[in-house]
């Protein structure tokens, strides 16, 4: 089913023309390590001269720092509430029906509204939640409840993020502000992710 979406968007969905790209300044680097570095220069500068644009990143890099634990959630789960793969995949499939459910509507409120707003009020309604659900989920039911609410917040946070990137990052060179973002998230997410690990062993429990 992916696979089909993702071909009949690129075969659908076409761009607008572009002015050619300005030429490379070639003079006094005709050395392949001068023309990377200045390459590299010229993308730092770029990306990382605003505060706006260091902001964006941070909020995207936290966005995806706060579930590097998350993916202990499934031995919390089996080790310590003794519920098993089959009905946890049964919990993560009501949750994938109501997000198949809410994704358009909410697609349309994050275009209608005040995307800024949506994003804040998503992230805090998810951190509100986790709280919650840390001293809530006991069992079955309550792992569902959990899940259910758990799931708005996220899916609002995650569409509001990609709203707020496409109206942050200059149009003209979207793809290379993006890719700064992915990298500055993804260089983060590397440490964090040990630490997180290493917070479950110190704790002795998932």
């Amino acid at each position: 089913f992916y696979g089909v979406g993702m071909f009949l968007m690129c075969w659908g969905v076409k761009e607008g023309r572009y002015p050619p790209p300005e030429p490379l300044d070639k003079t006094g680097r005709d050395r392949w390590y001068e023309r990377l570095w200045s390459s590299v220069r010229l993308y730092v500068k770029d990306c990382f001269h605003h505060p706006l644009y260091w902001c964006s990143f941070l909020a995207l890099g936290l966005t995806n720092w706060a579930g590097l634990s998350g993916i202990f959630a499934v031995l919390f789960y089996r080790e310590e509430l003794r519920i098993t793969l089959a009905v946890q995949g049964n919990v993560n499939a009501v949750n994938s029906a109501l997000t198949l459910l809410i994704a358009m509507p909410l697609g349309y409120l994050v275009d209608r509204w005040n995307y800024f707003r949506l994003t804040q009020l998503g992230a805090f309604a998810q951190g509100f939640v986790c709280i919650l659900g840390f001293f809530a989920i006991r069992d079955i039911p309550t792992l569902l409840i959990f899940g259910i609410c758990y799931t708005i917040p996220k899916l609002t946070l995650g569409m509001g993020m990609a709203r707020v990137v496409s109206a942050v990052y200059p149009k003209e060179k979207f793809g290379q502000f993006g890719s700064a973002g992915a990298a500055f998230a993804s260089l983060g997410a590397i440490g964090l992710s040990i630490l997180a690990a290493k917070f479950v062993d110190v704790c002795g429990n998932y």
